[in-house]
């Protein structure tokens, strides 16, 4: 059951609530991909060895070059993640002539078996939009959280959806809670966030003025006095819907 002061309408000094923010990994979906795994897949799949030291070698050095281009690719081609690809690819010493690796590499990491919904995660979001709240998504992630969210068949669930590389921030950092605030039309007062990172989520949320709700799937109790709850459809009483 949800704990702590409730930070919806039933608190009558606070403004109702019109929209909420829901973290994406750890609160819709399961799972945190392990980069080496896709790419052990998909080269298995092509009979190509890859050794775990080499890669995390290649990796770290492509990294290390464009890393700082994580918030220059805006709108780019290709995105962020596709360029890291490519030049770990390079430097490993794998041709990719027709880019067909770096596409492979990318629909691994996009899918819905390394993002597993959780069951209760799509009906909340319909229920709380049924009682009028808008919904929407605030991730630390990149442009492949798009794909992700069309794969698992979720485009238009959500009312907007923004990434932290779009604010050039990750949460905790307030400016990546400012743009989602702008995208959702509404105010820090009137808007819940919800996810599962303490310091991320719950302690960005709160920095930025907003009302958060901490998502405890393993019941550990929270630093501090939170508002807790253990499955996202828990919102639903929580906000009335």
């Amino acid at each position: 059951m949800p704990s702590g002061p409730a930070p919806a309408r039933r608190a009558g000094r606070a403004a109702p609530v019109r929209a909420v923010l829901l973290d994406f990994g750890g609160t819709l979906v399961g799972g945190a991909p392990e980069p080496y795994a896709g790419w052990r897949d998909v080269f298995a799949a092509r009979g190509i060895p890859i050794d775990p030291a080499r890669y995390e070698r290649a990796n770290t050095i492509a990294l290390g070059r464009l890393g700082s281009l994580q918030y220059r690719l805006l709108g780019a081609s290709p995105t962020f993640w596709d360029r890291v690809h490519a030049a770990t690819l390079v430097e490993l010493g794998v041709e990719d002539p027709d880019g067909a690796l770096v596409v492979a590499l990318r629909a691994w990491a996009t899918s819905p078996e390394q993002h597993p919904p959780f069951p209760e995660a799509r009906s909340t979001v319909l229920a709380l939009r049924r009682a009028g709240l808008t919904v929407h998504v605030l991730s630390n992630n990149t442009d492949y959280l798009l794909e992700s969210l069309e794969r698992l068949g979720w485009t238009g669930l959500f009312d907007s959806v923004t990434y932290s590389q779009e604010a050039g921030a990750e949460k905790p950092d307030p400016r990546a809670f400012r743009l989602a605030l702008r995208r959702a039309g509404a105010d820090p007062g009137e808007t819940v966030h919800v996810g599962d990172a303490w310091v991320a989520d719950h302690e960005g949320a709160t920095g930025a003025g907003l009302r958060a709700v901490w998502l405890s799937r393993d019941r550990k109790p929270p630093p501090r006095p939170a508002t807790v709850i253990h499955r996202l459809d828990e919102l639903e009483g929580l906000l009335g819907a």
